[in-house]
């Protein structure tokens, strides 16, 4: 499943290598990749698809390796996001049956939003959108790092508190 070089484009290649090169917040652009669909669907920010001169690769290599995780983040995404499928018999198949064909195409496709989503949500959160991020000092990232792991902590005991419950699913 996750077994290609996965590409960024237009601005959310440029937001990834704001957060790894400049902000040096993340090791690889495949940390992002593994990160942002998860905040992506909690936030429940999803993105299209733009074009454009910018481009970030992760390459195939570290894909196959992490495959675990970004199957893992796809499966448990595609099993919750009730809006995207409401039939949960259909969201299990989708998570763990389909490989190829059409639903496992558009259940590809609304993952790859969430990512986008996720990486928009994250870079919004580091960056101000009306401030250079050059003039941004380490200190200053670092700072709307935690906040932004502060917030995610409080939004997400608050939203999930009573926990989900994985037998209701079947």
């Amino acid at each position: 499943m996750f077994e290609k070089t996965y590409t960024f484009q237009g601005k959310h290649a440029q937001y990834v290598k704001d957060l790894k090169d400049h902000a040096n917040l993340f090791d690889r652009y495949l940390d992002v990749l593994i990160l942002a669909p998860v905040l992506g669907f909690l936030t429940g920010n999803k993105s299209k698809l733009e074009s454009g001169n910018q481009s970030a690769k992760v390459f195939a290599e570290q894909i196959i390796k992490e495959s675990d995780k970004l199957e893992f983040n796809y499966q448990l995404i595609t099993i919750l996001d009730e809006e995207f499928c409401p039939d949960k018999t259909d969201r299990i198949n989708r998570a763990f049956r389909y490989k190829s064909g059409e639903d496992y195409e558009e259940s590809l496709e609304n993952f790859n939003k969430y990512i986008r989503g996720g990486v928009e949500y994250i870079h919004g959160k580091i960056f101000d959108k009306d401030i250079d991020i050059k003039t941004y000092s380490q200190d200053e990232l670092i700072e709307n790092m935690f906040r932004l792991i502060e917030e995610y902590q409080k939004d997400f005991s608050e939203k999930y508190d009573s926990g989900i419950d994985v037998g209701d699913l079947l």
